[in-house]
């Protein structure tokens, strides 16, 4: 057995193929993003790891809700075929355009779930401008936040996390100033400042990958997400919310 970053694959021999099928890939894979699988070094008859309750064969277990990514499951399948439909745009878009003073130039969204507690979409997306005029307070880029009830239609709310500009009527909920204000539980060290600072073009602070933490250890970490600070910090660092909204940084990379 070869423990892998993406999961468990069986190998008999040296020239023996690994054997594994899409479906299994995609149930290991699927454990492997929500939970660490640990990396050990395998060679000649070296004992493998536990097997983990993500590895029972998920086929005993009842009223399990089916992706049809083949034909595994299916008895028999008459008359009725597979057929990938080319994805169509919707006629509204782009749904979220750049239309306020805080905006810039570009929005990238950076994340978008849907929120099962909320009953809502929220959006954290990247904006900013690589010009010089367009900076918010000598920031290039930073984070926006929008939330929707169909996924189509966002809402933009006046959330007044800090003052950007002389202004508090946007929803940028995260910028480089607010990194040294707001510190996190999850670093333990001091900034990693580099010997030469670096000179960016204009500061920028924005994250991605934000999820819903099952178990927080406490409220303040009910969101976390990886963040890249750009001015006088190197790596990237941890960062938590309660709300999704107000955002601490670790005070050192991960």
């Amino acid at each position: 057995m070869l423990t892998t970053p993406f999961g468990f694959f069986q190998r008999q021999k040296k020239d023996s193929v690994m054997k594994t099928n899409r479906r299994e890939f995609m149930t290991i894979a699927g454990a492997a993003g929500v939970g660490r699988i640990g990396m050990q070094q395998a060679g000649g008859d070296a004992q493998a790891a536990a097997a983990t309750p993500s590895q029972k064969d998920i086929r005993k277990l009842p009223f399990v809700t089916e992706l049809f990514l083949d034909n595994e499951r299916l008895e028999s399948n008459p008359g009725v075929s597979r057929k990938l439909h080319q994805p169509k745009k919707h006629l509204l878009n782009p749904v979220v355009r750049s239309e306020r003073w805080c905006e810039g130039n570009i929005i990238q969204p950076y994340t978008t779930m849907y929120d099962k507690e909320d009953k809502l979409f929220k959006m954290w997306a990247r904006s900013g401008s690589d010009w010089n005029s367009a900076f918010l307070g000598g920031n290039a880029a930073y984070m926006l936040y929008f939330t929707s009830t169909d996924g189509v239609r966002w809402d933009k709310p006046d959330l007044g996390v800090a003052e950007i500009g002389g202004r508090r009527d946007h929803n940028i909920v995260y910028v480089s100033d607010m990194v040294p204000q707001f510190v996190n539980k999850l670093g333990g060290m001091k900034y990693v400042v580099p010997t030469k600072p670096m000179v960016p073009q204009g500061k920028k602070a924005f994250f991605w990958s934000v999820v819903k933490n099952p178990k927080p250890r406490d409220a303040s970490e009910k969101f976390v997400a990886l963040a890249i600070v750009q001015d006088h910090r190197r790596g990237a660092h941890i960062v938590s919310s309660p709300d999704g909204i107000h955002w601490s940084c670790a005070d050192a990379p991960f």
